[in-house]
């Protein structure tokens, strides 16, 4: 083979072993995020501690926990304005309570499960639009128990259960829509994030070609291209994570924070998955100035 033709097919190997590598570090953390709880407890978590959301929760907790109760337990017209000053307090001390948090964690793995058992039913019944819903039944039924044990030996804590169950109320994000992302688009994006794996091996078997198929004095500046061609990746990755904020959504206040929050979680990903590549492609530089060094140290050995 012609040494051009030859150095021609290394570079474009190298190329196309850096772009698999970056579609499949973005695939493995798309297949995460969907089927493992970990990722969106990260990307999540942190609301909790959001300003914004401790200062308008407890009124949507309060609400829909008074809707719990009165269609659960009889409360005699002299109590209902007690429950209701009570429903209030214990929404909001519920924010300092222990089981916050474990209550917390516990509405963001129901809305992922929630989330990817549409996707399902979406493949079969052929619907278009899958949105996120947040759930708020474990932070309700969390904030029942710090009621109850608010009104322990009062006469409305006597008529009221040790425990109600709170079927799941989901508060509807209304994002993302058919037009930004449908359904069918999103179990293509998912069925092909299922081969993370796949890409990852086939970046190393393009790299491993590239180097192989180079001329021996040529190889220096393959993984010089390797390199450049990740850390310019990369920067496309940080300047795409950089715009992706403001997403429009129609709804209440809790359900912008929820999709704000996503946004945030989506940019740090990015930011993880350049980061990655960076390293890389700072890798592959130094071992490209490694060999050149190694070159001029060695010119009998290498004539």
């Amino acid at each position: 083979m012609p040494a051009t033709v030859s150095k021609t097919i290394a570079i474009v190997l190298a190329v196309l072993a850096v772009l698999a590598a970056g579609l499949g570090l973005g695939a493995r953390t798309a297949n995460q995020i969907i089927n493992t709880p970990e990722p969106l407890q990260r990307i999540m978590g942190p609301l909790a501690e959001n300003e914004q959301l401790r200062a308008i929760l407890p009124s949507e907790l309060g609400a829909a926990l008074t809707t719990q109760i009165t269609n659960k337990v009889p409360i005699p017209r002299a109590l209902q304005g007690v429950l209701e000053t009570a429903i209030t307090k214990s929404s909001a001390a519920l924010l300092s309570d222990p089981g916050f948090a474990a209550a917390w964690d516990t509405t963001i793995e129901n809305t992922r499960r929630t989330y990817a058992v549409e996707l399902e039913t979406a493949a079969e019944t052929g619907m278009e639009e899958v949105t996120l819903k947040f759930d708020l039944a474990p932070l309700i039924t969390a904030a029942y128990g710090t009621l109850h044990a608010s009104l322990e030996g009062s006469v409305l804590g006597r008529l009221l259960p040790q425990t109600i169950e709170v079927p799941p109320v989901m508060v509807d994000t209304n994002w993302p829509t058919a037009d930004t992302l449908s359904a069918s688009e999103a179990n293509r994006w998912l069925a092909f994030a299922a081969a993370w794996g796949w890409l990852l091996a086939a970046a190393a078997v393009l790299l491993a070609g590239a180097l192989l198929l180079a001329p021996r004095g040529f190889r220096g500046r393959v993984l010089v291209v390797t390199g450049g061609a990740a850390l310019l990746l990369a920067a496309v990755l940080i300047i795409f994570g950089s715009r992706l904020s403001g997403l429009p959504v129609e709804g209440s206040e809790l359900t912008q924070l929820v999709v704000d929050q996503l946004a945030t979680g989506a940019r740090a990903e990015l930011q993880n998955i350049s980061n990655a590549l960076i390293v890389g492609g700072v890798v592959a530089l130094l071992a490209a100035l490694g060999t050149w060094i190694w070159r001029r140290e060695n010119p009998i050995a290498l004539g």
